[in-house]
């Protein structure tokens, strides 16, 4: 199937993802796990074609103090960093002033994770193989993060599955993962909102929403497994 250009938006983006990941279909090993909040209607998407469990991973940017739009890093919910030491050096960021940033983020991130999961607990990972999702990835700092992350929670397997990609994300992933599957690998690309049709700012109460249907969805697919592990039980029984 050819990949239209540019995508309509995540949720086409996850389907056909999907569709690139087929064999992994109703795979009791495998989960997936999304990063918020672009990332969660991709997993969403990609988790229902696929009947798999979905779970999120935050992950948020590390802004220098006074300029929030100016990266110097990245880091997880578990507190694995990424830190770019000459933006460090150039800026002149005291470590003072990264610790006050990094304690801020950590909150931050607890509580969205808590708000996202509404208590719920996270899935399980050790010995899983698990799909890594985001709406695209420009420097790949975050999905760094996501990985050793990930890789610390001992998951057997790591994929990790976006719409969209730039050269300088795939040098920076392709060798810390068992896969990296993508749909577009432009060659220039100053954001990742360009290659959508339908690029919608999502909040988190859209987040909450999407993982609440998951939840449902993966509920019923546990049921109906269990129905039909009890009809196979009744027929061999006969």
């Amino acid at each position: 199937m050819t990949t239209p250009l540019p995508l309509k938006n995540r949720q086409q983006a996850g389907h056909l993802l999907a569709q690139k990941l087929s064999c992994w279909r109703n795979d009791e090993h495998t989960v997936v796990l999304a990063l918020p909040r672009g990332g969660v209607p991709v997993g969403f998407a990609l988790a229902e074609a696929l009947a798999l469990p979905l779970d999120v991973l935050v992950v948020r940017q590390l802004g220098v103090p006074g300029h929030t739009e100016l990266s110097m890093g990245a880091m997880s919910t578990d507190g694995h960093r990424l830190l770019s030491d000459n933006l460090l050096e150039q800026e002149k960021i005291s470590q003072v002033d990264l610790e006050a940033v990094i304690s801020e983020q950590s909150t931050e991130m607890a509580k969205r994770e808590k708000q996202y999961r509404a208590n719920r607990p996270p899935i399980e990972l050790a010995g899983r193989h698990v799909i890594l999702v985001d709406d695209g990835m420009t420097t790949g700092s975050s999905m760094q993060v996501a990985t050793a992350s990930v890789r610390a929670a001992r998951a057997a397997r790591i994929t990790v599955a976006v719409p969209v990609v730039t050269e300088k994300a795939v040098a920076a992933i392709r060798l810390l993962v068992d896969e990296l599957m993508y749909l577009l690998l432009p060659e220039k690309m100053s954001s990742i909102e360009q290659w959508y049709t339908e690029f919608d700012q999502l909040g988190d109460d859209d987040i909450m929403t999407l993982m609440s249907r998951a939840e449902h969805l993966s509920n019923k697919d546990k049921a109906l497994s269990r129905l039909f592990s009890d009809f196979q039980g009744e027929q061999s029984g006969v």
